[in-house]
């Protein structure tokens, strides 16, 4: 039944992660200069409004990973506490669910790498998830050339209905390092997001530009701006800006914030649009033919914005 699954999913999360540690102490596993076992744990909170529901949830996890040279293989255990899903037609819900991982970085050739990761998600609601992650970067003296792909498929019971999910990413991004302390980059992204619930497919191309300098070997800055637009056609401004710092080489703040401005087309804006498939709803002169999936309804057809800050930290041994 439920009971045994859960019983089985905590112990596959329990042997991933804590199967480094507990195979370097029964084997003595070498820790050469050249390899190395690293434990963490830690938590974030991720506070996001202007799209949905103004929401806030939680994620406690721990990581264990295994690092030479040539190779990186982690795995990780968590919770998103409080975690926000939606029919979407502008209603939602929450749920607790938890989190089974495990990645694998390779360095490949001298200048080429290559990284896989897979997740396992399974919570309240007949919630499950999978994503998948694919990353290859290669990189010419200064010059960082990155290609990614991740593809999210996930399943939930939504009041009376049965809701499936698809998120897909594909982004290329080159970075430049200037000097030792500050680099560049600039990026495009194109974002695919498919409900059983509804009869389209909402997507978004966002260019971004940025930076990373770097303060005293242990504080990393991140700065970029963003533009794009969506399948609404809606434009799409937005910035970010986010530290990372280490203190004592074990404890490392993350804080992040991202703000995004979503224009409407001339004309509409201000005016009332459904959604398609929305009972009723569907016309050809609907304000907003493909909304973002998550928009309430009170901001259909209008100019809105949406924001996220993200604190976390993380204790590694």
């Amino acid at each position: 039944g439920d009971f045994n699954m859960r019983v089985c999913f905590f112990f596959i999360i329990f042997c991933i992660s804590f199967y480094p540690i507990i195979a370097n102490h029964l084997w003595a596993l070498p820790n050469s200069n050249n390899s190395q076992w690293i434990f963490a744990l830690g938590a974030k909170g991720i506070y996001k409004s202007g799209i949905s529901e103004t929401n806030t949830y939680y994620n406690p996890f721990v990581k264990a990973d295994y690092r030479t040279e040539f190779l990186r293989i982690s795995s990780g255990a968590g919770r998103y506490i409080n975690f926000q899903i939606t029919d979407g037609y502008g209603t939602y819900d929450y749920v607790n669910i938890d989190l089974a991982e495990l990645s694998l970085d390779v360095k490949a050739m001298e200048n080429l790498n290559l990284s896989f990761g897979y997740k396992y998600y399974v919570g309240e609601s007949e919630y499950i998830r999978t994503d998948y992650l694919f990353e290859i970067s290669y990189d010419i003296e200064k010059v960082s050339l990155i290609g990614e792909y991740n593809l999210v498929k996930s399943a939930y019971a939504f009041h009376s209905m049965d809701i499936e999910l698809e998120n897909r990413d594909y982004s290329i991004e080159i970075d430049y390092l200037l000097t030792d302390y500050i680099s560049f980059d600039a990026g495009y992204t194109y974002n695919s997001t498919s409900l059983s619930s509804l009869d389209y497919d909402y997507t978004k191309r966002i260019f971004r530009i940025g930076t990373i300098p770097e303060f005293y070997d242990s504080v990393y800055v991140v700065c970029g701006l963003s533009f794009g637009r969506d399948s609404d056609d809606y434009s799409l401004f937005g910035l970010d800006a986010g530290v990372n710092a280490y203190f004592a080489r074990h404890i490392r703040l993350m804080v992040l914030f991202i703000f995004m401005y979503y224009q409407a087309p001339a004309g509409i804006d201000g005016e009332y649009g459904v959604r398609k498939g929305e009972s009723g709803g569907a016309t050809s002169e609907t304000i907003s033919d493909e909304p973002n999936p998550y928009l309430s309804d009170s901001r259909l057809g209008k100019s809105y914005f949406s924001q996220a800050v993200s604190v976390g930290i993380t204790f590694s041994f």
